[in-house]
């Protein structure tokens, strides 16, 4: 084989693999802490990663409602609207640690 043809599958593959790592999403850095771990199991489906919301679901991050912390601890531990509740999933410890956690989430 001709050695365009080799330059020709080295940049290609050099193209394809820059188009993986862009593309892959990119991990909240707090997400190692307890809290962030049960963002990530348990909201982060509906909304989102960094709490941005996900198609038909709302954004929390920059929510007045979410830097109440006790309305927040409510709304996840009865539910709110579609929102189902979480109160006999997780402790009231594990609640708070969510709570806190969407709390450093920034707009």
């Amino acid at each position: 084989m001709s050695t365009r043809h080799w330059l020709h599958v080295g940049v290609s593959t050099l193209v394809a693999a820059s188009l993986i790592v862009a593309c892959r999403p990119q991990p909240v850095a707090q997400i190692q802490t307890p809290g962030g771990r049960l963002y990530d199991i348990n909201c982060s489906t509906c909304h989102g990663p960094a709490g941005k919301g996900l198609g038909a679901f709302p954004k929390i991050v920059g929510s007045a409602a979410i830097l109440d912390g006790d309305y927040a601890r409510t709304v996840v531990a009865q539910g709110r609207n579609k929102m189902p509740s979480f109160g006999t999933k997780l402790t009231a410890d594990q609640i708070n640690e969510i709570v806190d956690y969407v709390a450093t989430f920034r707009p």
